[in-house]
């Protein structure tokens, strides 16, 4: 359903479909869903589920080693880079920027410079800062 809305308001924000970033746009589309999202949602279900008294045994530490294998993996890929396809802002960035600025919580600061530094280019575009003032009102 992104891919479909996207392509009708906003086309700027994904790449040729002919072109090889193309695929690169379509992985990280994919990523952010699931790669990204399971080990951030599993963090986040796990916090509340300590918070009312429940002695988490094995997902806690599945939890944590998949929430760090998915996100060095991430900071890796992201030096070097501002946004993930073409350097430039796509489709992509809007799908994972969700994941990774609710990632930062259970990051250590300074333990994934590269991610730190997306979120920070992500939160400075315009078009988010924008669309924070159209949020306060």
């Amino acid at each position: 359903m992104f891919g479909v809305s996207l392509k009708r308001f906003a086309p700027h924000l994904a790449p040729d479909e002919d072109s090889a970033e193309y695929i690169d746009y379509l992985t990280w589309i994919h990523f952010s869903e699931s790669s990204a999202m399971l080990p951030f949602l599993l963090k986040v279900f796990n916090e509340f589920e300590i918070k009312s008294g429940t002695d988490l045994k094995f997902l806690e530490d599945y939890a944590g080693a998949e929430f760090d294998k998915v996100f060095s993996y991430l900071d890796d890929y992201l030096k070097g880079r501002r946004f993930l396809v073409e350097d430039r802002l796509t489709g992509a960035d809007f799908m994972l920027g969700f994941v990774v600025k609710g990632a930062l919580n259970w990051l250590k600061p300074g333990s994934k410079l590269h991610i730190e530094r997306y979120v920070r280019n992500l939160e400075n575009q315009n078009s988010y800062i924008r669309a924070l003032r159209i949020d306060a009102n």
